[in-house]
């Protein structure tokens, strides 16, 4: 039989479980091959994030933190907007032509 768990000792458990990162809520999320084309993702918390194959024609990227994202195979298109200084090439996106 399960032992009957008592307000302070369900609470106690509460306390010291462990807790969502509220400040970076998608950081290392997998969206392998999601389609975000058009979102706006300005200011959004990117670190480490998973978007191989990722569909981000249109997405507003602007001041968007994408150190150790994963873009290979990412498809972007001329309207994807990027951070001041991001690498699109180098990070393995590719450009469409639509």
């Amino acid at each position: 039989m399960a032992p009957i768990l008592t307000r302070p000792t369900a609470q106690r458990q509460l306390d010291h479980a462990p807790q969502p990162d509220t400040q970076d809520p998608l950081s290392d999320i997998d969206l392998r091959r999601a389609d975000l084309s058009h979102a706006d993702l300005q200011e959004a918390m990117l670190r480490g994030v998973r978007l191989q194959g990722a569909n981000i024609r249109a997405a507003h990227l602007q001041m968007v933190d994408l150190s150790h994202a994963q873009l290979q195979e990412a498809r972007a298109n001329a309207k994807t907007v990027w951070p001041d200084g991001f690498d699109w090439k180098a990070a393995g996106v590719r450009l469409l032509d639509d």
